[in-house]
């Protein structure tokens, strides 16, 4: 989480100010779902689509889908949250 609060500001700025920006995963092999969440979830959160207009995700191995499948999925539920609500509640209430 600590990293997450050193890279955020840094991006928030990039988004706000309307600059592109790299964010690069290179020689990463796995990456945190606590991480992604509080650094790209929040990002998602606040700016929602205009992440997308000015962050660029690089630096993935091609044989590395696990990354990008995880901002993927967390990019849909932070876009998305009246849909993961429903599913959410209809497994909680059968539970």
């Amino acid at each position: 989480m600590e990293d997450a609060a050193l890279v955020l500001p840094i991006v928030e700025n990039a988004i706000a100010t309307q600059t592109n920006i790299d964010l690069s995963f290179e020689g990463m092999d796995i990456c945190s779902t606590i991480f992604l969440n509080n650094f790209l979830g929040k990002l998602y959160l606040h700016f929602g689509a205009k992440v997308d207009e000015y962050v660029k995700f690089v630096g993935f191995d091609d044989e590395n889908e696990a990354i990008p499948n995880k901002i993927q999925r967390l990019k849909r539920r932070a876009l998305n949250p009246d849909a993961f609500h429903e599913i959410y509640n209809n497994a909680i209430g059968k539970a």
